[in-house]
């Protein structure tokens, strides 16, 4: 346990008073200290702006005002029982998912860390908290991006710039033929062996370039078929991460359709070229017939 002794010399094993008070009111995350009977003794400022309350009103307060009565019972048992280890520290937002209540009502998600100390003789428990608000709104932001992604027949995916896949949802499930599970940290390339009559390295030197690149791939399925795609890819940085955003559709069945058009069309216009060809001949041997100055007799053969 440690001990932190209210004279003020600096020594080796401790910090100096004045500049732990310092840190205390200048720390981001709301620090707050409680006696063995749970009382609040020190609320730091950043604990003022968090909870919406001032030092002067929860000093002297259980620490359960600033939680939800849903929590309270086993949240004290959980310090009490704390209180009486010899464990020094103890992160407890690592554990389960803590709730926190303002001043005004509000409930908020908090992740805490706990650590006992001693000054002169007296035992305390101080508790660090952290304001989870914004990364659970942006947890809570991707998950609703992710099932909207999901609701797409395209085959979208995200991977790491020439790194590991992150991102897979259920249309590339049904296109590839992979799970979700399956497919997140593999390679996206060596999953699906993508190529291009140009090379993939054309294709990735173009994205690097522009942060963009549309076309058509083949990739391989998980059953070894091969499925065209049209695909559009953007390259994407965020500070020192980068990472690709892939949307794929199947034109496969298109592709098909359009090539026997194609040769339908080319079959047609091959017909059309011989029955005029026919149509010259025939004319041409009219004309030849229309010019001899006596009658012709056509005859096919001779018995």
């Amino acid at each position: 346990m440690a001990d932190i002794s209210t004279d003020p010399p600096l020594c080796e094993e401790g910090v100096h008073p004045i500049l732990l008070e310092v840190i205390i009111e200048s720390a981001i995350d709301a620090i707050i200290a409680l006696d063995v009977q749970q009382q609040i003794v020190l609320f730091n400022p950043a604990a003022e702006l968090m909870f919406k309350c001032p030092a002067n009103v929860a000093l002297g307060q259980p620490l359960d005002r600033f939680l939800p009565a849903r929590f309270r019972a086993s949240h004290r048992h959980l310090v009490t029982g704390f209180a009486k280890t010899e464990n020094m520290n103890w992160r407890a937002g690592n554990l389960n998912h803590v709730v926190a209540l303002r001043a005004n009502g509000e409930e908020f998600p908090i992740e805490t860390s706990i650590a006992q100390v001693a000054v002169d003789g007296k035992t305390y428990v101080a508790i660090t908290v952290r304001d989870m608000t914004g990364r659970a709104q942006v947890e809570a932001s991707s998950r609703r991006h992710a099932d909207l992604l999901d609701l797409t027949h395209d085959a979208i995916l995200t991977w790491e710039w020439r790194g590991k896949i992150t991102f897979w949802n259920r249309g590339a499930e049904q296109l590839y033929g992979y799970t979700r599970v399956e497919a997140v940290g593999k390679d996206s390339h060596e999953l699906l062996h993508p190529y291009h009559p140009n090379g993939l390295d054309m294709v990735l030197s173009t994205l690097e370039q522009s942060k963009f690149w549309e076309g058509e791939l083949t990739h391989i399925r998980r059953d070894g078929s091969e499925v065209l795609v049209e695909s559009r890819l953007v390259l994407i940085d965020e500070g020192e991460s980068r990472y690709v955003l892939e949307a794929n559709q199947d034109i496969t069945e298109r592709s098909s359709a359009e090539a026997e058009g194609a040769r339908s069309r080319e079959r047609e216009a091959e017909s059309r070229a011989e029955t005029g060809a026919a149509i010259a001949a025939r004319d041409a041997l009219q004309e030849i017939l229309d010019d001899l100055p006596g009658g012709v007799l056509l005859m096919t053969g001779f018995r």
